[in-house]
């Protein structure tokens, strides 16, 4: 994944960071709330940390063959970062896209808490 210079501010911007390095769970709160809007998922919101990597990215691996993520920008605001990319997607037996999007993060004290997640899979139609 490609990641921008970035000065490091919070922990919140921190833990983001890692999250978009690793994946790893552990940085996200057991009862994690996500918001994704645009994915074309069975739901939009996906309540806890099991919900998120099972249910929402479980129905992504159905949908797709590759998913890369590609962060651009980096905002923090302290408790709440904001990131901006694209996605590089492969439809299973379809064309592959780019797809931009915007994640709203929330950091708690020692995990991330939320993500609003935006896209547009208009282009990967």
């Amino acid at each position: 994944m490609e990641m921008p210079a970035t000065h490091t501010k919070s922990p919140g911007l921190n833990m983001v960071k890692v999250w978009y390095n690793t994946g790893g769970e552990a940085l996200l709160d057991p009862e994690f709330d996500c918001h994704a809007i645009g994915y074309g998922t069975q739901k939009t919101h996906y309540k806890g940390r099991n919900a998120m990597l099972g249910g929402f990215f479980g129905e992504l691996e159905e949908r797709y063959s590759e998913w890369q993520v590609h962060v651009d920008r980096m905002i923090d605001g302290g408790n709440d970062v904001t990131v901006m990319g694209r996605y590089q997607v492969k439809i299973k037996n379809g064309p592959a896209a780019t797809l931009p999007f915007v994640h709203v993060w929330t950091a708690g004290k020692d995990a991330l808490t939320s993500v609003t997640a935006c896209t547009d899979l208009r282009p990967a139609a």
